[in-house]
């Protein structure tokens, strides 16, 4: 095998395959980028038997040939190469990786071990890629970080004819953002947070985005491609929580604040916050106190301007889960919706951030106050 291409053209298609691989390769092959010259051109991929991606452009190829080699290796050494063209060229067993005065060898991964990609299934649907990417970003961090419930770890996708329904939950948070979309298939399927994060990164600039639903008895797996990239996952098993039933249809008691003042002064306060305890949010009518209710080394309180409709109300949060939530609000101001506790009334009930202004109702976050510190 023996090829040459442009340095940045090469590095962007290395970058993008590397960051599919898995964080531990269950076998050192899988930690491999496969490197395939033939009819000038250079595909590159990577496949752990549950994610792949692959990336094609264009090269000058001398001599056809496969070669497979570390994947995270290669992409340091592309990156770092001189902006110029780089010259890749098989001899024996190793891989001579050149570029003006910069020279590497790698060793090279037998291939015929390597299993083989999954082919793409039929496109279902087409996305624009920098809007999948933020309702991704908006919802994703719901999403738990705990495997005792796989089924959590994931982000759950229903297509309709026209729209895109992004739903996350680890139990105590829902992020719901709803996007369109044009096809004519409606289905569901459940990827994994980590994996869906990486394909939204990845097609953020890519334009329109294919999105491909294959739900048979040999496979269940989604594919994304655009511009000569794709990336395919297999489906997380498993029956997703019915929590769209959680959110109110109405909301008549709410808080509406600046997203910007919330979050710095939900960011100062937490300085003085120990480990993953809440702080207290008291809504007044004209004002909202933020103070640290359970550090015993430092205290810290600060108000934000707000307008209130209905009565005041405390509610106790953790700061992470409040930042998350505003992340995803787009809009200069943020609506804090309280709703009723079903099992206690004494007690609030979950609290629903929604953006204000044009794009209300598109993204939804509903949080769980932290009711044992209520008082």
């Amino acid at each position: 095998m023996k090829f040459e291409a442009d340095k940045d053209v090469l590095a962007d298609a290395v970058n993008f395959v590397v960051r599919l691989l898995p964080q531990r390769a269950s076998l050192p092959i899988l930690s491999g980028v496969l490197i395939e010259a033939k009819n000038n051109e250079i595909t590159l991929s990577v496949f752990d038997y549950e994610v792949s991606a692959k990336s094609t452009i264009g090269a000058n190829v001398t001599t056809d040939g496969t070669v497979l080699v570390l994947g995270k290796l290669l992409s340091e050494i592309v990156n770092k190469l001189p902006k110029d063209q780089v010259l890749f060229e098989l001899v024996d067993n190793k891989v001579n990786v050149s570029s003006a005065s910069s020279k590497f060898n790698l060793l090279t991964m037998p291939t015929s071990e390597y299993p083989e990609l999954p082919a793409l299934p039929p496109t279902s649907g087409e996305v624009e890629g920098q809007s999948f990417a933020q309702a991704v970003t908006q919802v994703a961090h719901a999403a738990s970080k705990e495997d005792v419930t796989p089924v959590l770890t994931g982000v759950l996708i229903e297509a309709t004819n026209d729209s895109l329904n992004l739903v996350a939950t680890d139990r105590y948070r829902v992020a719901v953002k709803s996007i369109p979309w044009k096809s004519s298939v409606s289905d569901s399927v459940l990827i994994p947070a980590r994996t869906l994060q990486e394909i939204a990164r990845t097609f953020s600039n890519q334009g329109s985005l294919a999105v491909s639903i294959e739900k048979t008895e040999e496979r269940q797996m989604v594919a994304f491609s655009a511009n000569n990239k794709s990336v395919t996952s297999v489906l997380l098993k498993g029956n997703f929580p019915a929590v769209l039933s959680l959110f109110p249809e109405n909301i008549d008691h709410e808080a509406i604040a600046s997203v910007d003042e919330i979050e710095e002064a939900t960011k100062r306060v937490s300085l003085v916050v120990e480990g993953d305890n809440p702080i207290r949010y008291n809504f007044g009518n004209e004002t909202v106190t933020i103070k640290s209710i359970t550090s015993e080394t430092a205290q810290a309180s600060e108000e934000v301007a707000v307008e209130l409709i209905g009565e005041e109300i405390g509610v106790s949060l953790k700061p992470q889960f409040v930042l998350d939530g505003l992340s995803g609000i787009n809009t200069e101001h943020v609506s804090f919706g309280f709703t009723k506790n079903q099992q206690n009334p004494a007690k609030p009930g979950p609290l629903l951030f929604t953006e204000r202004g044009d794009k209300a109702g598109e993204f939804k976050y509903l949080l769980q106050p932290n009711l044992l510190d209520e008082n």
